[in-house]
C-alpha cells in the first residue's frame, strides 16, 4: 500500500498548488450552467455520506487487495439486499472510490478507496467516522450559528465537545485516532522538516494528545527530550500507548519523554518550564474562542514568568484573503459549528492575539501543509 504521509518536494508543492489554482480558475470558466453547478454543490453533503456508509461497512476493509463480486461484498458487509450495495457502489465509484469490473462484475479497492482501509499507513478510517458522527451534525445549524452566533453543538448537545468527549470515553478514542489520521494529509512531516526544532533542548507539546506529533520531532532530532501534556483522561490513554510493546517505533524516544495530565486554562497544572525550552501547541488554538486563547496564552505566560530564553511555537493555519485552498475557508466554519465560537485565524488576529496574552509574533514559517509554524517571544 502507498504511504501519502510524505510531503512533496518544495518545487513540486508550489508547482502543485499553482497547477490546481490555475485548473480551479479554468474549470469556473467552463463549468456547467448555474443551476447545474448549484445542483453539484448541493450534494456535496450526500456525496460525504456515501463515503462514510462506505467506511462503516468496512467495504475496504472487506476489498483488501482483493476483488469481490456485489454479493460477495453484501455477504461479508451482512447487507440484507445485494442491490441496495450494488448502487452504493456505483455512487461511490462514480466519485472515484473502488472500481468495478464489467466483464467479472468484481469490484476492487483503487488509491481513494484504500486509504479508508483501518491498516492502510495513510489512513482516514477514523476521521471519516469522526467528522460524521460527533461534527457534521452541527452542519445542519449552520444558519442559527450566523444569524444568531448561537453555539450550535452546545445547544443541541447540552454540552459542548470536550465536555462531549469526557463523558463519551469511546467518542474521545475515536477523536484521538481521527487525530492521528489527520497526519496522511502529510503534515507531520512536513512540519517537522520545514521548521528547526533542533535550537531548543526540550519540546512541551502542550495538547499534543497520544505524543503522535512529539515523537516525530524526537525520532528526527535525537538531541531533543519531550514532555506531554493533556487532559487526564487523555494522558492515561496515551501511556498505554508510550511503550516499547505497544509502539516498538518509540523504543529509543521513551526515556526522554514524560507524561503530564493538567489543564490548559490553569497555570498552576502547567508544567514548570526551563530555560531553552519550546512550547508547542499544535491544533490547539483554533479550537478555542478569542477569550478562550487569552486565558490559555496568559496562564502560559505567567507560568513563564521571567525566564530567559523560552519560545512559544504555535502550529497552526493561518488564513489569506482569496487562499488558493477552499477548504480552510470550510474549515474555519466548521470549527464555529462544533466549537462555538472558535476559529481559523488571518496573521493579524494572530499578532493581536500574542500581543493582548504579552507575546510578540517574531516570524511565520510556511510549511509543506495547510499550517504555517509561528515563532512566538514573551515581551
Amino acid at each position: 500500500m502507498k504511504n501519502y504521509n510524505e510531503p512533496l518536494p518544495w518545487l513540486a508543492q508550489i508547482g502543485t498548488a499553482l497547477l490546481a489554482k490555475l485548473l480551479r480558475t479554468l474549470a469556473d470558466e467552463i463549468s456547467p450552467q448555474p443551476p447545474i453547478k448549484v445542483m453539484e454543490d448541493l450534494f456535496g453533503n450526500p456525496v460525504s455520506e456515501v463515503i462514510y456508509v462506505c467506511t462503516k461497512l468496512g467495504i475496504s476493509d472487506i476489498l483488501k487487495d482483493e476483488a469481490l463480486t456485489g454479493e460477495e461484498i453484501s455477504t461479508k458487509a451482512k447487507v440484507v439486499k445485494f442491490e441496495n450495495l450494488q448502487r452504493l457502489l456505483r455512487t461511490a465509484e462514480a466519485f472515484g472510490y473502488y472500481q468495478e469490473d464489467l466483464v467479472t462484475s468484481k469490484w476492487s479497492n483503487n488509491k481513494l478507496s484504500s486509504v479508508l482501509r483501518v491498516d492502510h499507513p495513510s489512513r482516514m478510517y477514523y476521521i471519516v467516522q469522526h467528522q460524521r458522527e460527533d461534527a457534521f451534525t452541527s452542519w445542519a445549524y449552520l444558519f442559527d450559528s450566523i444569524v444568531s452566533d448561537e453555539d450550535v453543538f452546545k445547544t443541541h448537545h447540552g454540552m459542548n465537545i470536550w465536555e462531549y468527549f469526557e463523558k463519551n470515553q469511546d467518542q474521545q478514542r475515536r477523536f484521538q485516532l481521527a487525530m492521528s489520521d489527520l497526519e496522511s494529509l502529510g503534515s507531520a512531516a512536513a512540519q517537522v522538516r520545514d521548521f528547526s526544532w533542533k535550537n531548543y533542548t526540550r519540546i512541551i507539546d502542550l495538547g499534543g494528545s497520544m505524543g503522535s506529533f512529539l515523537a516525530e520531532i524526537l525520532i528526527h532530532n535525537p538531541n531533543l527530550k519531550g514532555l506531554l501534556f493533556d487532559r487526564p483522561s487523555v494522558i492515561a490513554q496515551a501511556t498505554n500507548i508510550w511503550t516499547a510493546e505497544a509502539t516498538p517505533r518509540y523504543t529509543s524516544i521513551i526515556p526522554k519523554v514524560t507524561l503530564l495530565a493538567g489543564s490548559l486554562f490553569n497555570s498552576s497544572s502547567l508544567p514548570d518550564f526551563r530555560e531553552g525550552d519550546a512550547i508547542h501547541l499544535r491544533y490547539i488554538l483554533h479550537d478555542w474562542s478569542d477569550q478562550q486563547c487569552l486565558e490559555i496564552l496568559i496562564a502560559i505566560r505567567s507560568k513563564i514568568g521571567k525566564l530567559p530564553n523560552i519560545k512559544l511555537i504555535i502550529n497552526e493555519m493561518v488564513l489569506t484573503a482569496k487562499d488558493s485552498v477552499p477548504f480552510k475557508y470550510l474549515f474555519d466554519l466548521h470549527m464555529k459549528l462544533i466549537n462555538g465560537n472558535a476559529m481559523e485565524r488571518y496573521a493579524h488576529q494572530w499578532e493581536a492575539l500574542f500581543d493582548s496574552a504579552g507575546f510578540k509574533l517574531v516570524s511565520i514559517t510556511p510549511t509543506r501543509s495547510l499550517n504555517s509554524i509561528m515563532l512566538v517571544s514573551p515581551k
